[in-house]
């Protein structure tokens, strides 16, 4: 339980979650290889929850 961080094999941060009880809770981030912010979702008890903002490698943000 608590924050993970998953790193590519060169070491480059692309994920960072929270669980809490083997489950993903809260705020999801997701990154492009380039170091940018790709996503965040928000999660309770390992199921999407609200609202979720995606962007495009040119830097476009999407609502879901």
């Amino acid at each position: 339980d608590g924050p993970w961080k998953f790193y590519t094999e060169n070491g480059q941060l692309y994920n960072e979650i929270n669980y809490k009880d083997g489950k993903k809770n809260g705020l999801q981030a997701v990154y492009f290889p380039d170091g940018n912010l790709k996503s965040v979702e928000n999660f309770l008890n390992n199921k999407k929850d609200g609202i979720q903002k995606y962007t495009t490698q040119v830097r476009v943000l999407i609502h879901v």
